[in-house]
């Protein structure tokens, strides 16, 4: 899978030069990009433009918030999880509260079962 958004995308998101970013940064971007591929839950169409456009923004504020809180404690699962007969489960990523907006204002964020 490609990365919904590249580095220019993300220095245009952060107002910042290449200098300002970690070299992680692109790998970070492809690892954004499968969260957020993840909760839109198959409603992305790679044709629609506000689609694309969301996921780009989605991407920027996963990567934003990794910058902020931490990439190793959020993806590599060290904040804990639940644990089942001694079996310590890693937790799941946390969407950016940002991210989280921006896929629900586009109609992309995942809500579970529509009864309508």
């Amino acid at each position: 899978m490609a990365a919904y958004a590249e580095m220019d995308d993300l220095l245009e998101w952060l107002g910042v030069d290449a200098a300002a970013l970690d070299a992680r940064a692109t790998t970070w971007l492809t690892r954004a990009s499968r969260v957020i591929d993840e909760v839109m839950f198959n409603q992305y169409d790679a044709t629609n433009d506000d689609h694309v456009d969301a996921a780009l923004q989605a991407t920027c504020a996963q990567v934003e918030f990794w910058l902020l809180v931490g990439i190793e404690d959020d993806v590599m699962g060290t904040r804990g999880g639940g644990s089942v007969m001694g079996y310590r489960a890693p937790r799941l990523p946390v969407l950016a509260p940002d991210a989280r907006r921006i896929l629900r204002n586009a109609g992309l964020l995942y809500t579970g079962l529509s009864l309508s």
